[in-house]
């Protein structure tokens, strides 16, 4: 069993194709890497955007706040259902209204 030690959050304005910045984040791995599935811990500003994406393994996403989510071809409100499944494979993107969520992400999750 590895335990991943406590780390600060990061601002997210490094990236030019994910320039949130009013967001920040961590990326959590097993770091003795016995375990294929990470964990991602966001803190999304009003107004930030999660651009379309996919991921080639299962996301398991849990919400706190408020966002429009578009997923499959659909926009959708997310506010007050904390918990969403994406199969891999599946696009993805988002607009906040401010919200934390915590995104795992593996085969077979």
């Amino acid at each position: 069993m590895g335990i991943a030690p406590p780390s600060p959050q990061q601002p997210m304005s490094e990236d030019p194709d994910d320039f949130r910045p009013a967001s920040s984040w961590r990326l959590v791995v097993d770091p003795d890497g016995h375990v294929d599935m990470s964990v991602i811990y966001e803190s999304i500003g009003v107004g930030d955007k999660i651009p379309r994406h996919w991921h080639d393994v299962d996301e398991i996403i849990i919400e706190r706040g408020e966002a429009t989510v578009h997923v499959g071809g659909a926009w959708m409100c997310r506010m007050g259902q904390p918990c969403s499944y994406l199969r891999a494979q599946s696009m993805s993107m988002s607009t906040a209204a401010g919200f934390t969520r915590r995104s795992c992400h593996g085969r077979g999750v």
